[in-house]
């Protein structure tokens, strides 16, 4: 029987004994990270319907329909989370009691359709948000 140098200094393929399950758990979940702001994507945008995040449900299921969606979400990562940020302020500014200031329609249409209007408990609405 002859063994070489290189298999006695090969590690094992299979798991270390000094990974935790807490350890391993937590890979898996980086890994699959991009499934879950996926999901989180959805689920904002039908809890908080308007046509702001509208966009966010599409963007979100375009992303989910590539071959490559991990690589893509990677690559949409900080502009989806300045998307989020911009929805948060605009709706943190029309939560303020400015009814004078701010305009209700543009044109037309009106900015509830969008999302922006005054709840009667904004704390709430922009804390879950």
């Amino acid at each position: 029987m002859i063994v070489s140098l290189a298999d006695v200094s090969a590690p094992p393929s299979g798991p270390r004994k000094s990974e935790s399950p807490f350890f391993l758990m937590g890979k898996v979940v980086m890994q699959q990270s991009y499934v879950c702001a996926l999901i989180a994507m959805m689920v904002w945008s039908i809890t908080y319907h308007s046509w702001l995040t509208f966009v966010l449900l599409l963007w979100a299921c375009l992303i989910w329909m590539l071959r490559a969606r991990r690589h893509a979400a990677t690559l949409c990562s900080p502009f989806i989370l300045l998307y989020g940020l911009a929805l948060c302020c605009l709706q943190y500014v029309w939560a303020m009691e400015l009814q004078p200031e701010l305009p209700t329609t543009v044109g037309t249409m009106s900015l509830r359709q969008l999302g922006l209007d005054r709840d009667q408990y904004p704390c709430l609405r922009l804390g879950a948000m």
